[in-house]
């Protein structure tokens, strides 16, 4: 077996300046005896100024005091340590005057029987500038209105969530990251989401949206729009998926709501036995149809699905159009005429027309008109008039 080589000076001082950190031996005194490479470049001085420099130099000017006190109550009781109180930051002082974010650990050290202080200088301005900007994008989520989930791909289990996803399920971000996975909050507790993640993973879908249901802590669901996405690059993959989810329980009750009133209004005006029609009146020339019920058809032997897009003028009769069209310029919230309709064989039908204007969507000027048959009351009028005038005459 060889011998191996005893570390002799040259290679313990190697050893220090090969140290990715900034050490630096201080005597009871507050004056530096040794400094490596990391020492140097960190408080920028060379190392012929550090050696014999007061350590109260590389001190922030107005901890200069607290330190002197410190440094007594090390000497007193000498123990290895980090220097500072959790959370505290520590700042060192730049050769130039700029302070400098670190952290130090605190060793004794004997030399020939002399208590000496072995101080470990770690730069953390990095560390601290990631940490900055994960809290100012911690802060950002926290701060929008969507529930924001992350969660392994391929346990499910919730890694980050954001202040939102603890008002949306009722837990608290320690529950849902204390072991909580996304099936937990799923109702359904189904396959479809790992599916949806494996379209995101394969790269065959880049986002994925859907409507479901979230199960809160108290038991109730509530319906919400989820947006699925996988940012992990392709080459480092393993990163965790994405769900940003919407409460939607406003949004469906109006859709409850609208749902009713087309219901209502389709039994109203689909069912009625007065034959009606919706008209647009945007284009005073044409007024163009836009749906009839089944007793308009009815009226004019037609199918009310057929009717939409045609112009009200070809439905009525050419002696009736120039009036029509005096009524429906007329201003204000109704009219009232009666007219000829040519029915789908050619014949004529006498209609009383009724109609009243409505606002449309996008300010649209709409008219909604029912047409009462009044063939035969008109006929006879007619036949009367007739029977009238010849009268007259004999």
């Amino acid at each position: 077996m060889s011998e191996q080589p005893v570390p002799t000076d040259q290679h313990a001082d190697a050893y220090l300046q090969a140290a990715p950190d900034a050490i630096v031996a201080i005597r009871p005194d507050g004056q530096i005896v040794l400094a490596n490479d990391q020492a140097e470049m960190l408080f920028g001085y060379s190392r012929d100024t550090l050696i014999g420099l007061g350590m109260e130099m590389l001190i922030p000017d107005d901890l200069r005091v607290v330190h002197r006190a410190h440094h007594e109550r090390f000497q007193r009781n000498p123990t290895s340590r980090q220097m500072g109180d959790a959370g505290s930051r520590l700042m060192a002082r730049h050769s130039s005057g700029r302070l400098l974010p670190v952290e130090i650990a605190l060793s004794p050290v004997d030399v020939q029987g002399v208590p000496h202080v072995m101080a470990i200088v770690r730069d953390v301005a990095e560390r601290l500038a990631v940490e900055h900007e994960r809290n100012m994008v911690r802060r950002s989520l926290d701060a929008v209105d969507d529930a924001v989930f992350m969660f392994a791909p391929d346990t499910l289990q919730f890694v980050y969530v954001n202040a939102a996803a603890e008002s949306h399920t009722g837990y608290r971000a320690e529950e849902l990251t204390g072991g909580m996975t996304a099936l937990d909050i799923d109702p359904d507790r189904d396959d479809s989401l790992r599916a949806r993640i494996e379209c995101l993973i394969d790269g065959s879908s880049t986002a994925q949206t859907f409507e479901a249901e979230i199960r809160r802590k108290d038991g109730t669901n509530a319906p919400v729009e989820v947006s699925l996405s996988y940012p992990a690059p392709t080459d480092t993959p393993g990163g965790p998926v994405v769900a940003i989810v919407r409460d939607i329980t406003d949004r469906k009750e109006v859709e409850g709501r609208l749902r009713a009133s087309e219901e209502a209004f389709r039994s109203a005006f689909e069912d009625a036995p007065v034959p009606m029609a919706m008209v647009d009146l945007s284009t005073p020339d044409r007024r163009t149809l836009i749906r009839a019920n089944h007793a308009f058809g009815e009226l004019l032997a037609i199918d009310p699905a057929e009717v939409a897009g045609r112009g009200l003028n070809e439905l009525t009769h050419h002696d009736d159009v120039e009036t029509d069209v005096v009524a429906l310029a007329a201003d204000g919230g109704s009219y009232h005429t009666e007219k000829r309709y040519r029915r789908a064989d050619g014949s004529y039908v006498w209609g009383e027309l009724r109609a009243a204007l409505v606002k449309g969507p996008f300010e649209q000027q709409t008219s909604l008109a029912h047409i009462i048959d009044v063939t035969r009351r008109v006929e006879a009028e007619i036949e009367r008039d007739r029977r009238e005038f010849l009268l007259n005459a004999l």
